[in-house]
């Protein structure tokens, strides 16, 4: 009988070269929730620059996220997206900060999910750390579009995070150029 690898038990057991970039995607569900901090402290200690954290765009993939999140900026290392900050995330409960990316399917992918469309909406959450910002320009992060926009009749609005909490930025048709970008905007994108 193979056993799963125990990815905790890996990044304890040996030398792991560290690296600029590192991806974890769709392994914590895979971890008890009481694990998942350790898991990722194990993985901040790998990061020379940049880590990103995919987990499913569901509630619980979402607070995984959550505790991954915390766990990175316990280690010192700075939010840098979704979330324009690194404070408490002002999301009430019962809703999480999840994405949308349109996959293209292959035939054999069709055939094997009997499906009619050559494509599927894959939703995710994530986080994305750094272990030093290089010094910048004192600009303020930008806000994040967190939901598709709502486009009416005469205005766009934006649900964003922003760097003091959640807000809702709204363009009015009158003024084209705002509007035309407003609608441009896709959801996840910096505003």
């Amino acid at each position: 009988r193979i056993e799963p690898l125990d990815i905790a038990t890996l990044l304890a057991s040996r030398e792991l070269p560290t690296a600029d970039l590192v991806t974890v995607s769709y392994v914590l569900a895979e971890q008890r929730s009481v694990d998942i901090a350790a898991l990722v402290a194990g993985i901040a200690r790998l990061v020379e620059r940049l880590v990103v954290i995919v987990e499913p765009g569901t509630p619980e993939g979402y607070r995984r996220i959550l505790l991954a999140r915390d766990a990175l900026i316990a280690q010192g290392l700075a939010i840098v997206a979704p979330c324009p900050h690194g404070l408490a995330c002002p999301l009430p409960s019962g809703d999480w900060c999840h994405f949308s990316v349109r996959l293209q399917r292959s035939t054999a992918h069709m055939q094997l999910k009997d499906a009619a469309v050559p494509f599927e909406d894959e939703r995710f959450s994530f986080v994305a750390a750094v272990r030093a910002l290089p010094p910048l320009p004192s600009l303020p992060p930008p806000d994040r579009l967190i939901k598709p926009a709502v486009v009416e009749k005469g205005f766009v609005d934006l649900p964003l995070c922003t760097p003091t909490g959640l807000a809702t930025r709204r363009a009015l048709r009158r003024d084209k150029p705002a509007y035309k970008q407003a609608k441009a905007l896709d959801w996840g994108d910096a505003v």
